[in-house]
């Protein structure tokens, strides 16, 4: 498997492209596993991370629509 590396992404982070060859020399499938792992690991923290904004999003939602309900039904009571 040949990896070909692109312009270095925000961070500094390294990316690859498969199905090229890297241009230091030839990378073995192990190394590209750990790459792979690596890469899943970061996903999968980042995954974790927005789908902890995304619930306190929806928190925040179900809060504005009681408020808008409760600003109905106090309106026709005074």
């Amino acid at each position: 498997m040949w990896l070909r590396q692109k312009k270095p992404g925000p961070e500094g982070v390294r990316t690859f492209e498969l199905g090229t060859r890297v241009r230091r020399g030839n990378m073995k499938v192990e190394e590209v596993l750990k790459l792979l792992e690596k890469h899943e690991a970061e996903c999968n923290e980042r995954y974790q991370k927005i789908d902890k904004q995304l619930d306190k999003l929806d928190m925040r939602l179900w809060g504005i629509a009681l408020l808008i309900i409760a600003t109905a039904i106090a309106g026709k009571l005074l």
